[in-house]
């Protein structure tokens, strides 16, 4: 009932993220963790998906995803495709059209506040379920995944990370929407590589960016100083 009031919830008990190894008998060990829904969503999706592709053997489902996790915590190499992840969000609307924030659906888990749905991992395949909000009936579908080949070329002209100073390789970065999600803007233009680190400062602080016409990348401080990330050409220009 209360946006904002949930919000600084969900900020205060993000705060309280951990890894927690308990030891059990027999030789035994129980490793928790506690994370954001969305990523957490995210993580076993990606776990179940490789543990079902698994051929079939004498372990339970339970033992694969035990075994598929315990490989990707180790950065061991998985024995099946990793696939691609999915998770369906439902919102009003009226979410999009800025006329309210009620709470988004994820689904598996319930409410999330609508504020923090901008910080989706990227590489996943997103689909907002937009609902008329006087039935709750489904209205439209529409999925967040840049293509292969809208990747390719982000990469290619942006190499880094598009934060003033950060090196971290594009093919390891978030493809952020520098203009929010709204069913048709995942395109070259709107699509800058961030880490994870630099995507969440732009969705949880007051840093904000802007892609330029020119191919520009600029940042704007909390102090309000503007940063211009250039786009770097990959061949010499054409001397005419």
């Amino acid at each position: 009932m209360d946006a904002e009031a949930a919000l600084r919830r969900h900020k205060e008990k993000r705060k309280q993220r951990l890894v927690e190894k308990f030891n059990l008998d027999d030789g035994m060990c129980s490793l928790r963790v506690v994370l954001p829904a969305l990523d957490a969503a995210l993580a076993f999706d990606r776990i179940d998906r490789i543990a079902r592709a698994l051929p079939k053997d004498d372990r339970t489902l339970d033992q694969k995803r035990s075994d598929v996790a315990a490989d990707l915590l180790m950065g061991k190499e998985t024995p099946a495709p990793q696939g691609e992840v999915c998770v369906n969000l439902t919102m009003p609307i009226t979410n999009i059209l800025d006329l309210t924030t009620d709470p988004v659906m994820l689904a598996g888990y319930g409410p999330l506040p609508a504020e923090i749905v901008a910080d989706v991992a990227a590489n996943g395949i997103w689909k907002r379920i937009l609902t008329d909000p006087a039935t709750g009936m489904a209205e439209h579908i529409t999925t967040y995944r840049p293509t292969p080949a809208q990747r390719e070329l982000i990469n290619a002209r942006y190499p880094t990370c598009t934060m003033v100073g950060c090196n971290q390789p594009a093919h390891r970065c978030d493809l952020d929407h520098c203009c929010p999600f709204d069913g048709t803007n995942t395109t070259v233009a709107n699509l800058r590589p961030k880490c994870r680190h630099h995507h969440r400062m732009k969705t949880h602080s007051s840093w904000s960016c802007e892609n330029r016409a020119d191919g520009t990348h600029a940042w704007t401080t909390p102090s309000g100083k503007v940063i211009e990330t250039e786009l770097e050409p990959i061949a010499e220009p054409a001397p005419f």
